[in-house]
Protein backbone atom coordinates (compact mmCIF):
# COMPACT_ATOMS: atom_id res chain seq x y z
CA UNK A 1 0.00 0.00 0.00
CA UNK A 2 1.17 3.34 -0.83
CA UNK A 3 0.60 7.00 0.32
CA UNK A 4 0.08 9.90 -2.15
CA UNK A 5 0.18 12.96 0.04
CA UNK A 6 -0.88 16.04 -1.58
CA UNK A 7 -2.33 19.50 -0.76
CA UNK A 8 -5.40 21.73 -2.36
CA UNK A 9 -2.76 24.45 -2.15
CA UNK A 10 -3.70 28.16 -0.39
CA UNK A 11 -6.97 29.29 -1.06
CA UNK A 12 -7.60 32.79 -2.71
CA UNK A 13 -10.22 35.33 -2.27
CA UNK A 14 -12.12 36.91 0.00
CA UNK A 15 -12.94 35.13 3.54
CA UNK A 16 -16.13 32.83 3.96
CA UNK A 17 -15.80 31.91 -0.37
CA UNK A 18 -12.04 31.73 -0.70
CA UNK A 19 -10.83 28.72 -3.40
CA UNK A 20 -8.37 26.20 -3.71
CA UNK A 21 -7.49 23.79 -6.06
CA UNK A 22 -4.60 21.26 -6.02
CA UNK A 23 -3.56 18.12 -8.36
CA UNK A 24 -2.02 14.58 -7.16
CA UNK A 25 0.96 13.26 -8.99
CA UNK A 26 -0.60 10.30 -11.28
CA UNK A 27 -1.58 7.18 -9.38
CA UNK A 28 -3.53 3.68 -10.67
CA UNK A 29 -4.98 1.68 -7.64
CA UNK A 30 -8.10 1.65 -5.33
CA UNK A 31 -8.25 3.91 -2.83
CA UNK A 32 -8.40 2.56 0.41
CA UNK A 33 -8.83 5.27 3.16
CA UNK A 34 -8.36 9.67 3.19
CA UNK A 35 -6.78 11.68 5.94
CA UNK A 36 -7.89 14.83 5.40
CA UNK A 37 -5.86 17.65 7.31
CA UNK A 38 -6.66 21.19 7.43
CA UNK A 39 -3.98 24.02 8.08
CA UNK A 40 -5.13 27.90 8.38
CA UNK A 41 -8.61 28.50 10.49
CA UNK A 42 -11.11 27.41 8.07
CA UNK A 43 -14.66 28.15 9.05
CA UNK A 44 -17.20 26.06 9.15
CA UNK A 45 -18.81 26.61 5.71
CA UNK A 46 -15.42 24.53 3.96
CA UNK A 47 -16.28 22.28 1.49
CA UNK A 48 -13.91 19.63 0.25
CA UNK A 49 -13.85 17.40 -2.97
CA UNK A 50 -11.90 14.79 -4.15
CA UNK A 51 -12.25 13.02 -7.32
CA UNK A 52 -10.21 11.18 -10.26
CA UNK A 53 -9.80 13.84 -13.09
CA UNK A 54 -9.79 11.21 -15.56
CA UNK A 55 -13.53 9.86 -14.17
CA UNK A 56 -15.26 9.88 -17.45
CA UNK A 57 -18.66 10.13 -15.41
CA UNK A 58 -16.86 12.89 -12.45
CA UNK A 59 -17.98 11.09 -9.82
CA UNK A 60 -17.16 12.04 -5.98
CA UNK A 61 -15.12 10.07 -4.33
CA UNK A 62 -15.48 12.61 -1.26
CA UNK A 63 -17.57 15.39 -0.87
CA UNK A 64 -17.66 17.27 2.18
CA UNK A 65 -20.05 20.04 3.32
CA UNK A 66 -19.62 22.82 6.41
CA UNK A 67 -16.86 20.70 7.75
CA UNK A 68 -13.46 21.71 8.79
CA UNK A 69 -12.21 19.24 10.69
CA UNK A 70 -9.25 16.76 10.32
CA UNK A 71 -11.25 13.30 9.69
CA UNK A 72 -10.45 9.93 8.35
CA UNK A 73 -12.93 8.78 5.39
CA UNK A 74 -12.77 5.16 3.67
CA UNK A 75 -14.61 5.87 0.45
CA UNK A 76 -16.74 3.78 -0.98
CA UNK A 77 -18.87 3.16 -4.26
CA UNK A 78 -22.15 1.30 -4.87
CA UNK A 79 -21.20 -1.99 -6.72
CA UNK A 80 -23.62 -1.60 -9.66
CA UNK A 81 -25.08 -4.66 -12.42
CA UNK A 82 -25.11 -3.97 -16.13
CA UNK A 83 -28.29 -2.21 -16.17
CA UNK A 84 -26.83 0.21 -13.78
CA UNK A 85 -29.08 -1.08 -10.37
CA UNK A 86 -27.31 -1.75 -7.18
CA UNK A 87 -26.39 -5.28 -6.44
CA UNK A 88 -27.47 -6.06 -2.80
CA UNK A 89 -26.45 -9.23 -0.84
CA UNK A 90 -30.11 -10.17 0.19
CA UNK A 91 -32.22 -7.42 -1.98
CA UNK A 92 -31.91 -4.70 0.81
CA UNK A 93 -28.00 -4.80 2.14
CA UNK A 94 -25.60 -2.84 -0.77
CA UNK A 95 -22.33 -4.10 -1.93
CA UNK A 96 -19.62 -1.94 -1.84
CA UNK A 97 -16.23 -1.53 -3.71
CA UNK A 98 -13.21 0.53 -3.27
CA UNK A 99 -13.03 3.44 -5.66
CA UNK A 100 -10.55 2.82 -8.93
CA UNK A 101 -8.30 5.69 -10.14
CA UNK A 102 -6.45 6.23 -12.51
CA UNK A 103 -4.43 9.58 -12.96
CA UNK A 104 -4.64 12.68 -11.04
CA UNK A 105 -6.68 13.21 -8.02
CA UNK A 106 -7.96 16.63 -7.93
CA UNK A 107 -8.59 18.01 -4.01
CA UNK A 108 -10.74 21.18 -4.12
CA UNK A 109 -11.15 23.64 -0.95
CA UNK A 110 -14.12 25.91 -1.37
CA UNK A 111 -16.07 28.52 0.44
CA UNK A 112 -12.89 28.74 3.11
CA UNK A 113 -10.92 31.53 4.09
CA UNK A 114 -7.95 33.02 2.86
CA UNK A 115 -4.82 31.33 3.02
CA UNK A 116 -6.05 27.99 3.99
CA UNK A 117 -5.81 24.82 2.88
CA UNK A 118 -6.33 21.15 2.76
CA UNK A 119 -4.15 18.09 3.20
CA UNK A 120 -4.70 14.55 1.67
CA UNK A 121 -3.15 11.42 2.87
CA UNK A 122 -4.62 9.10 -0.29
CA UNK A 123 -3.87 5.31 0.92
CA UNK A 124 -3.63 3.76 -2.23
CA UNK A 125 -3.46 0.04 -2.85
CA UNK A 126 -1.46 -0.71 -6.54
CA UNK A 127 -2.64 -2.78 -8.70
Amino acid sequence: MDIVKFSSGTAKGTNGSAVAVGLSAPVSGLIHKVRLEYRGSPPITTDVLLVDENDPAGENIIYRTNANSNTTIYPRRAVQTNSGANCTYDGIRVVYENYLVHGRLRLTLSQTNQACECIAYVYLIRL
